[in-house]
């Protein structure tokens, strides 16, 4: 009677352990995020950007188009506008450099808060398109730039 419980048990315990393994890696799918991880005012009113496409999830992105319009300080600054076709890795980042044209308005922002040497609000609202997983995110952020000690016109 002792060894039919315990062949019993074995057998409840390897169905147990059988059970755990079958399903595999769970696929997390999280929207990626775009924010501005550096602003480099440079001649002409030009703004050298460093766009910043986060991937949450725990596969590799397919990032294909990002769209996204950009504030500074609630005055309208431009739109960013990329086509990378790039895979960012699961829980990983990508940087894409974009140069932007800005406003009258947001150049006369920068230009103060350079002078200041004062933190430039953003914002940036607009959508994410990915083919791998194949889906369109919208997405919004809002941070500050501070000024780099040392390096004129340049905000991180």
């Amino acid at each position: 009677m002792l060894s039919r419980v315990r062949v019993i048990a074995l057998l409840a315990t390897v169905l147990v352990l059988a059970a755990c393994g079958s399903g595999g890696e769970v696929r997390r799918i999280y929207p990626p995020q775009a924010t501005i991880q550096q602003l480099t005012l440079q001649a002409g009113g030009l703004w050298s950007l460093n766009v910043r496409i986060e991937n949450f999830s725990n596969v590799s992105t397919r990032i294909d188009d990002v769209a996204l319009k950009m504030q500074v300080n609630g005055i309208a600054a431009g739109e960013i506008k990329l086509a990378p076709e790039r895979h960012v890795s699961p829980n990983s980042v990508e940087v894409f450099a974009f140069d932007l044209q800005a406003t009258p308005d947001a150049l006369a922002a920068a230009a103060l808060a350079q002078s200041d040497r004062r933190g430039l609000r953003y914002r940036l609202d607009g959508h994410i398109i990915t083919s791998d997983p194949d889906d369109r995110y919208p997405t919004e952020y809002e941070s500050v730039l501070s000024p780099v000690p040392g390096l004129d016109g340049v905000f991180r």
